[in-house]
């Protein structure tokens, strides 16, 4: 049965509930939660690669979802030039919408995506293309 467990990394009730779910789902677990800016695209996606190599043996998928700017309640505070400059850079010309991040999120999750594992994929509307 394919399952997908998730949280707020930000939040520790939350990461520690999705651990206990897990771990009665599936037994004991380790976490590794890694939460910082990396400048270099291939630096970004090196753990993620080194992690679906270090677990795949164990039918563990590891991929990256990579959010642009996206319009939440965390960039909410941000200046409305600031989004618009980002909008105006990105080939899409708009800056990204929840929604546009759960159908990617739900489908690695999925059965479907069953034979994907190890990939950084950024979300941001073309802008890494620029």
């Amino acid at each position: 049965m394919e399952r997908c467990f998730e949280a707020d990394a930000r939040d520790h009730a939350q990461v520690a509930a999705m651990v206990d779910a897990v771990e009665v789902a599936d037994g004991p677990v380790d976490v590794a939660i890694h939460n910082a800016t990396i400048s270099f695209p291939r630096a970004r996606s090196t753990p993620c690669r080194v992690l679906a190599r270090e677990l795949g043996p164990h039918g563990v998928r590891v991929n990256v979802v990579a959010p642009g700017l996206t319009d939440t309640d965390a960039t909410a505070p941000q200046p409305p030039e600031m989004k618009q400059a980002v909008a105006r850079a990105t080939p899409l010309r708009r800056v990204g919408q929840p929604r546009d991040l759960g159908g990617v999120v739900a489908f690695l999750c999925s059965e479907e995506a069953r034979w994907i594992t190890g990939q950084y994929l950024a979300l941001n509307g073309g802008l890494s293309s620029v």
